[in-house]
C-alpha cells in the first residue's frame, strides 16, 4: 500500500478554492471589476489525472480479476460512497434555496433528479437546461464516474497493454477528434457530435492520468542526484506559476491542450517525490483540508445562484458573501453528516432488520 501523498491533498484544496472563486465571475454586475481566476475551470484536469492515477494504484494492488463486471461496479461505488451523503445534503439544501429564495416552481426542478443520480454529462441535461440546475458544478464527478466505467475494466483486463499502448493511443485519437470537430472541451455541458464535452475532456485527462502512473513507476525506481532533484523543484515551481498564469490569462488559441499536459507533468513530479517541495507536506491536516474543499465545492453553486438573482452588491462583496456563506454551510454539513453516520453505525443492524427479512 502506497503512503498517502499530502502534497496532492494540499493542491486539491487550493485548486478547489480557486475554482470556487472562478465561479463567482458572473457576480460582477458592473461588468468592469477585476475578476479573480476567470479561467479557473482549467484546473479541473488536475483532478481527473489524480483520480485515474489513484485508480491505477488500486489496480496494481488487486489480485483477483475473475469477476470484472462486479468488480468494476464495486470500484465505482467505492469512489462515490464516501462523498454521496454530502452530495445528497447539498442537493436538498440547494432545492430549499431555489424554492424559498428564488421562488422556482417545483416542476422546473424535476430534471434535477438526474443531477442527484450523477447523470448530468450523459446527455440528459444540456444547455440551456443546465441553467435550471441546482448544483451543475458536479459535472466533473459525473464525467469521472462515466469514464471510470470505461477505462477501469480495460486497465484491469489488459494491464500494461492498456497503460503503455491503449491509453497513449486514446490520448492521440481524442486530441485529433477534438481538433477535427472543433470541440470546445472547456464548455462541459455542450453536446459535440455524440458526446457531451465534459465527458470528452474527462476521457482525455484520465487517460493522461494512466500514463502518469507509468511515468511515476519509472521515476520511483531511479535514484536521482541532488542536482536533478533541485531541477525538478524549480520545474515544479515553474508549473505552479504556469497554473497561476493560465487561470488569470487563459490559454492561446493554439494551446488548447496545455492545461491537461501541464497537470500531467505536475502530478508526475509530485507522486514521484523528485522535488524538495514535497518535504513540506507531512501532516494529515492537508487531507482534512482536501475533504473540506470538496464539501465547499458541493455547497457553493446554489449560493451563487441566490446571489446572482437577489444581490445588488459589488463583485468583491459578492465574492466575500459566496465564500463566507458557503464555508458556514459546508461546516454545518460536515457535522450533520458525521452525526448521521454515527447514528447509522450505532443502529445499523436495527435499520437493516426494518428493510430485509432474516
Amino acid at each position: 500500500m502506497k503512503k498517502r501523498n499530502y502534497e496532492i491533498d494540499f493542491w486539491k484544496f487550493i485548486f478547489i478554492f480557486m475554482i470556487v472563486i472562478y465561479h463567482a465571475w458572473c457576480l460582477d454586475f458592473t461588468q468592469n471589476a477585476k475578476i479573480l481566476f476567470p479561467y479557473g475551470n482549467l484546473l479541473v484536469d488536475f483532478f481527473f489525472i489524480v483520480s485515474s492515477y489513484l485508480m491505477m494504484v488500486k489496480i496494481k494492488e488487486k489480485k483477483d480479476t475473475n469477476n470484472l463486471g462486479k468488480d468494476t461496479w464495486k470500484f465505482i461505488l467505492g469512489k462515490i460512497k464516501p462523498i454521496y451523503p454530502y452530495i445528497c445534503l447539498a442537493f436538498f439544501v440547494g432545492v430549499f434555496c431555489f424554492l424559498c429564495f428564488l421562488h422556482t416552481p417545483p416542476l422546473k426542478l424535476v430534471n434535477n433528479i438526474f443531477e442527484l443520480l450523477q447523470l448530468q454529462t450523459s446527455g440528459i441535461l444540456t444547455s440551456p437546461q443546465i441553467y435550471a440546475n441546482i448544483n451543475r458544478a458536479e459535472w466533473y464527478i459525473a464525467s469521472m464516474l462515466i469514464i471510470f466505467l470505461i477505462i477501469y475494466p480495460l486497465a484491469v483486463k489488459y494491464k500494461k497493454t492498456y497503460s503503455l499502448i491503449m491509453a497513449p493511443l486514446f490520448v492521440f485519437i481524442t486530441c485529433s477528434f477534438i481538433l477535427y470537430c472543433h470541440i470546445p472541451i472547456y464548455d462541459p455541458f455542450e453536446v459535440s457530435t455524440f458526446f457531451v464535452n465534459g465527458t470528452i475532456r474527462a476521457f482525455l485527462s484520465m487517460n493522461l492520468g494512466v500514463i502518469t502512473y507509468e511515468l511515476v513507476e519509472i521515476f520511483q525506481n531511479l535514484k536521482f542526484t541532488s542536482l536533478v532533484k533541485g531541477f525538478c523543484t524549480l520545474l515544479e515551481v515553474g508549473l505552479i506559476l504556469c497554473y497561476l498564469y493560465l487561470v488569470q490569462k487563459g490559454y492561446g488559441i493554439f494551446s488548447m491542450f496545455l492545461p491537461p499536459f501541464i497537470s500531467m507533468l505536475f502530478v508526475t513530479i509530485i507522486f514521484s517525490n523528485v522535488s524538495y517541495i514535497g518535504n513540506l507536506f507531512h501532516h494529515s491536516f492537508w487531507q482534512k483540508c482536501s475533504k473540506f474543499g470538496l464539501i465547499l465545492y458541493l455547497n457553493h453553486m446554489y449560493i451563487r445562484e441566490v446571489l446572482l438573482k437577489t444581490s445588488t452588491q459589488s463583485y468583491e462583496n459578492n465574492l466575500i458573501y459566496l465564500l463566507v456563506i458557503s464555508t458556514i454551510i459546508s461546516i454545518i454539513s460536515y457535522y450533520i453528516i458525521k452525526i448521521l453516520q454515527k447514528f447509522y453505525q450505532k443502529y445499523q443492524k436495527n435499520l437493516k432488520n426494518l428493510i430485509f427479512q432474516k
